[in-house]
């Protein structure tokens, strides 16, 4: 079941994990998380665990999601990244003082000129001519359509429903390996992946579940189509859909 911009009715006490998507879910896109976003993630992880789901990786983590929450002394060995749409685990070590990574799904995409030709096509069908195919790891990269210096507004108004996205994809679908799941992702971008999000929570789920003993929340901006949406496949996960980074700080300060 999807909460849509609403905390579901149950006792947050019996919560264990809170998971997040990161852009327009924690932090604006491809941008830091603000301050009072950090100080409410330090104050939810007395009680549970904060997981990010995201189909970044883990230095785009560090540098926009970490840095910030350094400054508020976070619990790091209460945040766990599931990077690269959960193929990557990325937990903190105690003793070497970092996130490492602790748990991989195995896989290998086609060449980056596999890629770059069917983004040519792709540019000319979004009238896109900024696109490129960026390379997370080995099993994720994505399509990015417009350049990472647009601004709010210009994103926004690129594909708000991810309707061209996907058509284009329907289009070229035939073009990429059966295997490859690609959808659109975020605002701007088409993810393509050898897993998607449910196959990466179920990851983060086999991997924790001897620390697991209640409910798991998962917020995200990208249901209805986008990356989010295969999440919703998982029964024991509660989905919450909201609009922007702002709505989540609103209801995570609802949560006690």
């Amino acid at each position: 079941m999807i909460y849509r911009g609403e905390l579901p009715d149950i006792d947050f006490r019996q919560v264990s994990v809170l998971a997040f998507d990161k852009d327009d879910t924690i932090t604006p896109p491809n941008r830091a998380m603000e301050l009072p976003m950090a100080e409410e993630i330090n104050r939810l992880t007395v009680n549970r665990y904060i997981l990010i789901l995201t189909a970044r990786d883990i230095e785009i983590c560090r540098a926009q999601i970490l840095s910030k929450m350094e400054q508020v002394r976070e619990g790091k060995n209460r945040v766990v990244f599931a990077c690269c749409n959960g193929s990557q685990i990325y937990d903190f070590d105690n003793e070497k003082k970092d996130y490492l990574l602790k748990s991989a799904l195995t896989g290998q995409l086609e060449s980056q000129e596999f890629f770059d030709e069917i983004g040519k096509k792709l540019a000319e069908e979004l009238d896109a001519p900024d696109l490129y195919f960026e390379r997370r790891s080995d099993t994720m990269g994505a399509f990015v359509c417009i350049s990472r210096d647009s601004t709010d507004e210009q994103r926004r108004k690129f594909d708000p429903d991810g309707g061209r996205r996907r058509a284009a994809i329907e289009k070229f679908r035939h073009l990429f390996l059966a295997e490859y799941e690609v959808i659109p992702g975020g605002k701007t971008s088409i993810d393509v992946s050898l897993y998607n999000k449910e196959a990466g929570m179920r990851h983060f789920l086999e991997y924790f579940q001897y620390q697991l003993c209640g409910d798991v929340v998962f917020f995200g901006d990208g249901f209805d189509g986008g990356n989010d949406t295969p999440v919703e496949n998982i029964q024991s996960v509660l989905s919450v859909k909201v609009e922007n980074y702002q709505q989540t700080l609103d209801l995570l300060k609802q949560i006690p």
